[in-house]
């Protein structure tokens, strides 16, 4: 690395960085690919693999060199790319460095088994490999309890707490996101018990979980009985 902070690498491995976020920054979506800089993800300056170097414009990579964005939103949108998916675009990157472009059209790839339908129209929610959001079992029962707790929120109103509009699960995953710097399911699987438990703490917190408590009532279900069918 040199004085000014930027990667000393060669013309081969620059192209398939370029390549990678398909000429368009993954943080700010800038689409000036003479703009790209070349960061480096540890800040380690022997590591020059490809999988520790992310194109990105030059206030992004600013902001990345002074430690302004956090380190898990760097992984996360490294990893986004590693699994063919623009995080800005939501897409494929499809331009070269000659500036060709070909997201016009819609295609259909398969990662880790899933099949990815990706094109212009399709903006569908990014699975990361080795996310919460990649292992099914785990994901409903998160979102169970994302579910859980807005409801249990929702019903501080009957307890007097006062509420400016209905409370969605979209505000309680922000939340979460803000404590974990990142969405749940964008999180790797080793944070799974982590956010159970938070989870779990922010609902028996809420006015009617501790009035369950108080009445030995549970507030939610364990992660082995979620998904079994009740006994009649």
């Amino acid at each position: 690395m040199n004085s000014k902070g930027r990667v000393a690498i060669g013309n081969a491995q620059r192209t398939r960085l370029l390549q990678e976020v398909g000429g368009i920054c993954p943080f700010c979506g800038l689409e000036l690919i003479g703009s790209l800089q070349i960061h480096q993800i540890d800040r380690v300056s022997s590591n020059t693999i490809d999988e520790n170097l992310l194109a990105v414009c030059a206030s992004c990579h600013e902001q990345l060199t002074r430690q302004l964005i956090p380190d898990s939103e760097v992984f996360w949108r490294k990893r986004a790319l590693q699994n063919g998916v623009h995080p800005v675009r939501r897409e494929k990157p499809g331009m070269n460095v000659s500036g060709t472009d070909n997201r016009g059209g819609i295609i259909a790839q398969e990662f880790h088994g899933k099949v990815v339908i990706e094109g212009a129209t399709n903006r569908g929610p990014i699975i990361l490999s080795g996310s919460i959001g990649d292992n099914p079992d785990l994901y409903r029962y998160v979102e169970y309890l994302i579910k859980r707790l807005t409801t249990f929120r929702q019903a501080g109103e009957s307890f007097g707490q006062k509420r400016r509009g209905k409370i969605h699960a979209g505000g309680t995953r922000n939340i979460l996101a803000n404590e974990f710097d990142n969405l749940p399911k964008d999180l790797p699987v080793e944070k799974f018990d982590d956010l159970v438990l938070t989870l779990k703490q922010k609902i028996d917190n809420t006015a009617l979980g501790r009035k369950n408590h108080a009445q030995g009532i549970r507030n939610y279900h364990a992660f082995e009985e979620h998904g079994r069918k009740k006994k009649k």
